[in-house]
């Protein structure tokens, strides 16, 4: 299955699945003002999304100044709250799957103890968690695969895996993307797609960078061929443009 993000108005995206048999990636729940507003927001998505009429649901949790691994315990609440309410939001819009970043910023924290501090903090969230949902964790500033891939083995939990960001791992990962492949690939999920020069995170259609896209599809067919991807593109343009790549 193909999802497409909400990054563009809703009527284009309608417009595009009427073209295509995609699937949506909300990002709505994934913004603190939309939580604090938790029913309205959901209430009121429900009936966008029904507008829009995607072939199915995946869901992008919070993110921004949040931390699964805090040595705080009072910011690993905050955290866990808001990436309860996140699931909460995937179950009752019948999502297939919900997605979180790591969280992991170079310039903050340290990966010696990250391991330690993420795997008790997972296990909890995913102690009552239903299988029917499946739970990624998505690379961002992280510039190994080892690290995440250390979380997922010791979790080890049914519905945890990984979802690897393509465009990230160029953008802010010295390792070569069919390396994260590699080393990920027994985990990997789900995919976000998008394109970028690698020096920064702009989201481009696929062609649109320099990523090494023949090399990159060929490893992910052959390490992780049931991972279905969503496409992180920020026109119409380049959504047709990704969408083509594909098919």
């Amino acid at each position: 299955m193909i999802y497409l993000s909400h990054l563009i108005p809703d009527q284009e995206l309608a417009e595009l699945f009427r073209a295509y048999p995609a699937g949506l990636e909300t990002i709505e729940f994934s913004i603190a003002t939309c939580l604090d507003d938790f029913t309205h927001t959901l209430r009121q998505y429900s009936r966008r999304i029904e507008q829009m009429n995607p072939a199915a649901i995946s869901v992008h949790g919070p993110f921004l100044d949040l931390n699964p691994a805090s040595y705080d315990s009072c910011i690993q609440a905050v955290t866990k709250k808001r990436f309860e309410q996140a699931y909460d939001a995937a179950r009752a819009l019948n999502a297939t799957r919900i997605i979180y970043h790591s969280c992991f910023v170079p310039q903050i924290n340290y990966y010696e103890g990250w391991v330690e501090q993420a795997v008790p903090f997972w296990k909890s969230f995913l102690d009552n968690k239903s299988t029917n949902i499946t739970i990624c964790m998505e690379n961002v500033f992280d510039g190994f695969p080892d690290y995440i891939r250390e979380v997922i083995r010791q979790v080890d939990h049914p519905s945890f895996g990984v979802c690897l960001d393509v465009g990230h791992a160029h953008a802010f990962s010295s390792i070569p993307i069919t390396q994260w492949i590699d080393e990920l690939g027994p985990y990997i999920r789900h995919i976000h797609i998008h394109d970028n020069d690698g020096t920064r995170d702009s989201h481009l259609a696929i062609g649109g960078g320099t990523i090494p896209w023949t090399a990159v599809t060929a490893d992910l067919q052959k390490k992780c061929p049931a991972a279905d991807f969503t496409i992180e593109n920020n026109s119409r343009g380049d959504f047709i443009k990704s969408l083509n790549f594909f098919q």
